[in-house]
């Protein structure tokens, strides 16, 4: 859905009192798609019709710099692909796959 559909979608349920589930039927989109554009924009108003960023905010299990660091040198240097470089001690493959 566009922003501009969400809007309209928000404000016949809002603002003209409808029902979320005729509105929903009205757009051609699921109930619980039709309420959470609903909440979004009492919470938000016009302000949160807006896509939203997909990406993780933050990555705890991410691998620390000074690995990668060591990672990218040896595969540079030594020319070695992911096993070598993961059979080597203190590496590990995790950090090779989104190659």
């Amino acid at each position: 859905m566009t922003p501009c559909r969400r809007l309209r979608l928000n404000r016949k349920v809002v603002d003209e009192e409808g029902t979320l589930s005729a509105a929903a039927g009205y757009f051609r989109v699921s109930w619980p798609t039709a309420q959470k554009w609903a909440h979004r924009y009492l919470e938000l108003g016009n302000e949160g019709m807006g896509d939203r960023a997909s990406w993780p905010h933050s990555r705890p299990n991410n691998t620390s710099q000074p690995l990668v660091k060591k990672i990218v040198h040896v595969r540079i240097k030594k020319r070695l692909g992911p096993v070598q470089v993961a059979a080597r001690p203190g590496m590990h493959l995790a950090p090779l796959k989104g190659e």
